[in-house]
């Protein structure tokens, strides 16, 4: 009789591996917080999932500087063991706009023993840090010898950093696994010298620059702007560029020369997927025919404007024909249907919001329009379309065709369009499969189709 040892048995996952696994896939902070609370085994792998952070979910943001201060009062142990879980680390204030020196005050920020164990922790280093505002009674000299971390792959810091960070940088090597950059611009004189060092020192694929507040001091001179963007134009592996300015003169100038130039010479980013502009200008009308692998696109208002800039951007859009979402702002449009020949020469398109409201002539956006151009569009998920013109209305019927034209559609905002439906239409329409967000100026429900009439909507 043949003997059949008995199989082994495959290793079962120890405790600290199932608990590890059950709160990766918990995405409600509360719920984290109660599990937290469980055990020691589940308090650890909480806090881990707590206090590493994220890029893309605010909800899992690390602590603002008050919550950082009040770890710092418990111990310096506290401090010390949680900093070791943080991956994405954000040290700014709950909000923007609060100035108070209690958030803006980090008081590890005047000692290099506390800033080490911020910066760079001993367990894991952080790779992305992000320093949106400047500490206020900060040790000024500690901080620079401390920033970047070389693990650091993103890094989003306020302009001012920049005049401490780029003469501490002897050697590429700090900067070498630096991929993405964002810099934001206070109000202060912004003075490029400290930024293009910086530049110089790393190979980005992504590159912000933005100046929101509207004050003059944000706005950079134009002979500084034009070496700024000559440091820019040198990294070739570029895939995301995003200049956002409230005042942005200097990006309607091209590098001198540029404009003239460009047309002959192929773009210094082949790579480019998005690019997003505050100010679309005859520089960039220009360059943008070169992106063959553009995917999303953001063009602000035409500066300067011309008579026929509408139709120039337009025909200058339609040869991107892998553009997968479309953000655009227009003074005048000649021909709306310059708008659907650009969705019918990008069959990709996912998402399109257009900003029509600051028309100098207002032309009229008419149902049959809507929904022709909402046929060309098969694969939408977003449609926004701001306009101030004549207001029309749509119903229960007109809704089951829009998800049968667009059955990926998740977000219709259309502020300037009037929805009625009867509780007949709801039953019959809802719920969409994928629509989540709608937005009309007025939404009439009435128990009849009939009731239109009286509202003399129809």
């Amino acid at each position: 009789m043949a003997y059949n040892p008995p199989r082994r048995r495959q290793d079962l996952p120890s405790m600290p591996e199932i608990v590890q696994n059950i709160i990766k896939n918990v995405d409600n902070l509360p719920d984290i917080l109660s599990c937290a609370r469980v055990s020691k085994i589940w308090h650890v792998e909480a806090l881990r999932r707590l206090y590493e952070g994220s890029i893309h979910d605010m909800r899992f943001r690390t602590p603002d500087t008050s919550s950082l201060n009040f770890l710092l009062e418990e111990s310096r142990e506290c401090l010390a063991q949680k900093m070791n879980f943080v991956k994405h680390l954000l040290v700014s204030p709950i909000t923007s706009r609060d100035d108070s020196s209690s958030s803006r005050h980090y008081q590890a920020a005047s000692y290099r023993r506390l800033l080490e164990l911020l910066l760079q922790p001993r367990g894991r280093r952080p790779t992305s840090l992000v320093i949106p505002f400047e500490f206020m009674r900060q040790d000024w000299q500690l901080l620079a010898d401390l920033l970047p971390a070389p693990t650091v792959e993103f890094l989003a810091i306020d302009h001012g950093y920049c005049q401490l960070v780029a003469p501490r940088i002897a050697s590429a090597d700090k900067l070498s696994n630096l991929k993405a950059l964002t810099i934001y611009s206070s109000n202060f004189i912004a003075n490029v010298d400290s930024l293009c060092r910086l530049l110089d020192r790393c190979s980005l694929k992504f590159f912000h620059y933005s100046a929101p507040a509207p004050f003059p001091a944000n706005n950079v001179a134009i002979p500084d702007a034009t070496r700024l963007f000559e440091h820019i134009r040198r990294h070739g592996n570029l895939e995301a560029l995003v200049l956002n300015t409230a005042r942005s003169s200097w990006v309607t100038q091209g590098p001198a020369g540029s404009a003239s130039e460009a047309a002959n010479q192929q773009t210094p980013w082949p790579r480019l997927k998005l690019l997003h502009l505050s100010s679309c200008t005859e520089y960039w009308l220009k360059e943008l025919r070169k992106f063959n692998n553009l995917t999303s696109l953001h063009l602000g208002l035409p500066a300067p404007y011309t008579p026929d800039m509408g139709k120039r951007i337009g025909d200058t859009i339609i040869p991107c024909r892998y553009l997968q979402e479309i953000n655009f702002e227009l003074w005048a449009l000649e021909d709306l249907n310059l708008i659907l020949e650009l969705a019918r020469a990008c069959p990709l398109l996912r998402g399109v919001t257009i900003r029509l409201d600051n028309f100098i002539v207002i032309p009229q956006l008419t149902k049959p329009f809507l929904f022709n151009l909402l046929r060309e569009l098969p694969r939408l998920e977003l449609l926004d379309i701001l306009y101030q013109g004549l207001n029309f209305c749509i119903n229960g019927s007109d809704l089951a065709n829009i998800s049968l034209y667009c059955p990926r559609l998740q977000v219709l905002l259309l502020p300037w369009v009037t929805l009625f439906v009867c509780y007949l239409d709801i039953t019959r329409c809802y719920p969409q499969e994928r629509l989540e967000i709608m937005e009309f100026s007025r939404v009439i429900i009435s128990q009849a189709a009939g009731d239109a009439m009286r509202y003399g909507i129809f």
